[in-house]
């Protein structure tokens, strides 16, 4: 097992690791907080959070930038140069934590309107807000996260962000019990990132200390930086805006009850994501290998795109036939909404795409590629809004989730494969088998389940629990002998293996 599948294998055990600690987190926290908060501020929360990712936009793709400008460079010998790239990167986000700050500050006095806030008092609200944009002064740790991405350790991000998880959720709960309502969360979002800051400073290994401007290296980052904002401004437009519409149009109890019933979903989503993630930068390495790297690369990119596709089905399964039931359990069939099951469906079809185009979006980021996505960014973002506020005002809850996939079927399903069959030379037909194959067989798990005589309605714990472990051993056994060729049986087989050899 070479070191690079090492670290990927290392990052994507962290990765789940750290989607299983959420996920008891959150199973834990969300009733309390609930209670102790109330389900509108609750909402209103995740509708401040949302709004403040936009503040994000304020660093002009400089992040995507700065990955796509080191890239080559922590490849090679010049470590210095790297060091000064990230130095001028670094008197960049100064600049960039000043915007934020007083984006944020002009943000307040729409505040109320945005978020649909139904109490007359608004001091939780404001202070809130405040707390959440301030956050902002972490922003430059973002130069640390991204060198540790690009030497393949994720393995300390998801490390990183378990801790957050774990210290956001202890905070705000004891605070929010101590009677500090919907500003409980926001302090406790602060002090976590906080946390978050100092470890990935600690964690890097490096310190990133202010050189004397460099004229051309801040030309080198513009350069990749230019097509990149345009890109995360067309995204944000598409995966930023469903709880504000939802807010605005029905209410923030509206984002607390469609928050819930897609949870689980979403924190597969986070691991179908995070499973990319972990598996980019060493893809990356090889296509600038210069014994036949190009063609290892397009070869290889379709073997982790089917096992993405597939880790995504086996989670998603169980997920979309158990999700009404569990949350019964959870929270109490009062945050079930009557379309709950067609949620759960079209979520999981979000979280698939969202995964596999994710990690081709990485890809080109990191190769410097870039502003060949800008175009269909821009369409799909305008599809997305403008479904998701008709769907919302006619269908309610599910219109910004449905608003999400048509966007997700019209333009990236077709767009994405083309681009990298016309920069990679990746064949089409392999590559669309290698991500709709498993899909259909999940498709039709869900069908055989629904006709069977299992019960998924109504459970206890215990059954629960039961029934979703045959489900998923069922369904991961099913796509493993049906859809692993002879060849990724064996290399599959024999990874195993050598990993518990090696423990």
């Amino acid at each position: 097992m070479t070191s690079r599948t090492k670290k990927s294998l290392l990052n994507f055990t962290t990765s789940s690791l750290k989607t299983f600690g959420i996920l008891i987190v959150s199973f834990v926290a969300t009733p309390l907080l609930l209670k102790f908060i109330g389900p509108d501020r609750f909402g209103t929360f995740k509708v401040l959070t949302e709004i403040q990712s936009y503040l994000g936009l304020a660093e002009m793709g400089l992040l995507g930038g700065i990955a796509a400008s080191i890239f080559s460079l922590s490849h090679g010998p010049d470590e210095n140069a790297l060091m000064k790239l990230l130095s001028e990167a670094k008197r960049s986000y100064y600049r960039i934590t000043v915007f934020t700050l007083l984006a944020g500050v002009c943000i307040l006095p729409f505040l109320r309107k945005l978020t649909s806030w139904p109490f007359p008092d608004s001091w939780d609200l404001y202070v809130s807000f405040i707390l959440i944009f301030s956050s902002a002064l972490f922003l430059p740790s973002n130069l640390h996260r991204v060198y540790i991405d690009i030497k393949n350790r994720g393995y300390v991000l998801h490390v990183t962000g378990l801790l957050q998880s774990l210290s956001f959720t202890i905070i705000g709960i004891s605070l929010a019990y101590l009677g500090f309502q919907m500003t409980s969360q926001a302090i406790a979002t602060f002090i976590s990132g906080a946390l978050g800051a100092y470890l990935l400073h600690r964690k890097s290994g490096i310190k990133i200390a202010l050189s004397p401007p460099e004229p051309e290296l801040r030309k080198k980052i513009s350069s990749h930086q230019k097509p990149q904002v345009l890109n995360e401004l067309a995204g944000k437009f598409c995966y930023s805006s469903d709880q504000i519409i939802l807010s605005m149009i029905l209410g923030p109890l509206a984002v607390t009850k469609v928050f819930l019933s897609q949870r689980v979903v979403q924190l597969m989503q986070q691991q179908i994501v995070s499973l990319g993630q972990s598996l980019y930068a060493s893809l990356g390495s090889i296509y600038y290998e210069e014994d036949r790297g190009k063609e290892k690369f397009a070869e290889r990119l379709l073997e982790v795109s089917k096992m993405i596709s597939m880790v995504a089905v086996a989670g998603l399964v169980p997920i979309c036939v158990l999700n009404e039931a569990f949350i019964e359990l959870w929270v109490g069939k009062e945050f079930l909404p009557a379309n709950a099951q067609q949620i759960v469906y079209v979520s999981a079809m979000n979280a698939f795409f969202m995964g596999i185009f994710s990690f081709w979006g990485y890809l080109f980021t990191v190769l410097g590629r870039a502003g060949e996505m800008t175009r269909q960014f821009y369409f799909q973002a305008l599809i997305n809004v403008c479904v998701s506020i008709l769907a919302t005002y006619k269908l309610g809850l599910i219109g910004p989730l449905l608003g999400t996939l048509t966007s997700f079927i019209l333009i990236p399903s077709w767009v994405y494969p083309h681009l990298l069959h016309k920069n990679f030379s990746v064949p089409l037909v392999r590559l669309f088998a290698s991500i709709y194959v498993p899909v259909l067989a999940g498709i039709a798990m869900i069908l055989l389940i629904q006709q069977s005589p299992l019960q998924v309605h109504h459970l206890g714990w215990i059954k629960f629990c039961l029934t979703g472990a045959l489900i998923f051993i069922a369904n991961a056994l099913v796509t493993f002998i049906l859809l692993f060729n002879k060849n990724e049986k064996v290399q599959f087989l024999n990874r195993i293996r050598k990993l518990l050899e090696r423990k």
